[in-house]
């Protein structure tokens, strides 16, 4: 077969292959990785937002389930520091704290890092903090929570239990963490929450 017949040969079958590069594609249906934030009419919602926004690493919707700093709110965010650590938290730990030390934490690893895991190993229940307030004050059982945070180079399995306090805005009609206080577990200090907290702040 002469030399000449045998390229053009191959030059139609490999156009003949491939598609034309300026030709219309068929539209990918965009990927759906956002979660559900419910309004926080009941306080439980608050707790499924919560883990959904530590999951998520979404600072926004952390911060939201904490009272902010509002004059008109008849609470403000107070955080309970496990008393090992007392000195490394002189003075108020305010909201813009809080946020600041998950920013830190979102931001402190590569592209997919960090990964953020966070449950509660008991079941939550509420009571009135005062008789009659559980329409717009109660505290939780004491909760035993796993927090993992794995930053690619480091796995850390964080447990401890903490109670949380939460009150009804009059504002909004939204349930918010106002009180936060965590503790070691069998003096396991390195292992709390707040021991993260110091990691980061």
């Amino acid at each position: 077969m002469n030399i000449r017949l045998l390229i053009a040969y191959v030059l139609i079958l490999m156009l003949n292959a491939c598609t034309n590069p300026f030709s219309v594609r068929d539209p990918e249906k965009p990927e759906s990785t956002s979660e559900v934030y419910s309004n926080t009419d009941q306080p439980e919602i608050v707790f499924e937002n919560l883990i959904k926004a530590v999951n998520n690493k979404n600072v926004t919707q952390y911060v939201d389930v904490f009272v902010g700093n509002s004059t008109e709110e008849p609470h403000q965010f107070k955080f309970e520091p496990e008393r090992y650590f007392q000195n490394d938290f002189i003075g108020s730990w305010t909201i813009s704290d809080e946020q600041s030390y998950f920013n830190q934490l979102k931001n402190s690893a590569s592209v997919d890092y960090p990964r953020l895991n966070l449950s509660f190993n008991d079941d939550i229940t509420f009571t009135a903090i005062i008789a009659g307030s559980d329409q717009d004050s109660v505290q939780t059982n004491s909760l035993e929570y796993y927090f993992q945070v794995n930053t690619g180079d480091t796995l850390m399995n964080l447990t401890g239990v903490t109670e949380f306090k939460l009150f009804k805005s009059k504002t909004d009609q939204f349930w918010y963490i106002y009180y936060w206080r965590d503790n070691a577990i069998d003096e396991n200090y390195r292992s709390t929450w707040t021991y993260l907290k110091t990691l980061y702040k």
